[in-house]
């Protein structure tokens, strides 16, 4: 299969590597920076050009990741889609759900894949934690709460709930398969006027779900409490790790999780979605749903108020 990758940046690039690791050799890099074209050219023998166009208009690209700012994603996605390709777009998928929904109207009338790279779907650890949901190993689930944090520069054009929130929010849709009635969302800036820690609370039935998010906090941070009526698991998403704790006894148990390549993976199943033709789990409506409640958030952070949600994730 020829694939290729718009926007070979930091994690563009990655896309690349983990491509050649699964054995695809004509891979196709666009992207403006004769930098990282010259590194993908060198290190992966990808093709390259600064014009989208050299990958929209080869009949034989099949797949596409699209690793472009987020505020290009709506214009470049589109462009792709309407080129008979299959896309594998970078989270936010949009910067509003009305973007978002254009993509899912165009993919599904070009009859191509529109998955969205909501990557923790692929995490050993969060996958393993699905799996005690489900059984309810935990009990009762009584609330969650997720820390997404770490220290970044200074960001005037960048939206935290934006860069930070997409795969915290994902991995609870994930977990429970629902999406709120009501967010809230505050939040607040310090070496600059944009927000840079931002708190989300929202219900699910009777699950509280707490997600803090920062920009300012010097340690990166990517752990979820989750508080059943009988256990509670400690999971960090970087490690893959999970300590589940019995709630009467406090006794911790270091649950058998084997860390794994989730990039790699994620890719590994797009790829599998192409070739035969399967509807992606991560798909559109996963991903402007993700884009719905984030944009609420922010109209709650902006407004001060609690704002109400008419939606669901089908």
């Amino acid at each position: 299969m020829k694939v290729g990758v718009i926007g070979v940046g930091y994690w563009g690039k990655k896309h690349v590597a983990e491509y050649r690791n699964l054995g695809i050799n004509d891979i196709t890099a666009v992207d403006l920076s004769h930098y990282n074209l010259e590194f993908c050219r060198r290190n992966f023998g990808a093709a390259t050009s600064n014009d989208i166009n050299f990958i929209a208009e080869n009949t034989g690209i099949e797949a596409v990741s699209i690793c472009t700012p987020n505020d290009t994603h709506h214009s470049v996605c589109k462009k792709i889609l309407l080129s008979g390709k299959n896309v594998l777009l970078e989270k936010p998928m949009t910067l509003s759900s009305g973007d978002a929904s254009e993509l899912i109207d165009i993919s599904e009338k070009m009859g191509k894949i529109l998955c969205v790279g909501h990557i923790y779907r692929h995490n050993n650890a969060v996958k393993f934690l699905k799996n005690m949901v489900d059984k309810k190993d935990l009990g009762n689930i009584y609330n969650v709460n997720i820390k997404w944090n770490n220290l970044e520069n200074i960001w005037e054009d960048r939206d935290i709930v934006f860069d930070l929130a997409p795969h915290p929010l994902d991995i609870i849709l994930y977990l429970f398969n629902k999406t709120p009635g009501k967010v809230s969302c505050h939040g607040g800036g310090f070496r600059q006027k944009n927000n840079e820690i931002a708190f989300i609370n929202y219900r699910l039935g009777g699950v509280f779900v707490n997600i803090e998010l920062s920009w300012i906090t010097p340690l990166k941070e990517r752990k979820m409490t989750v508080v059943g009526s009988e256990k509670t698991a400690f999971v960090d998403c970087l490690s893959q790790t999970i300590k589940v704790m019995d709630n009467s006894s406090r006794l911790s148990t270091d649950m058998s999780v084997v860390p794994n390549n989730t990039l790699k993976d994620e890719l590994l199943y797009f790829l599998e979605c192409v070739r035969k033709g399967v509807h992606p789990d991560m798909d559109g409506r996963v991903g402007r749903e993700i884009v719905r409640i984030i944009e609420l958030s922010n109209k709650s952070l902006e407004d001060n108020r609690e704002i109400s949600i008419n939606s669901s994730a089908g």
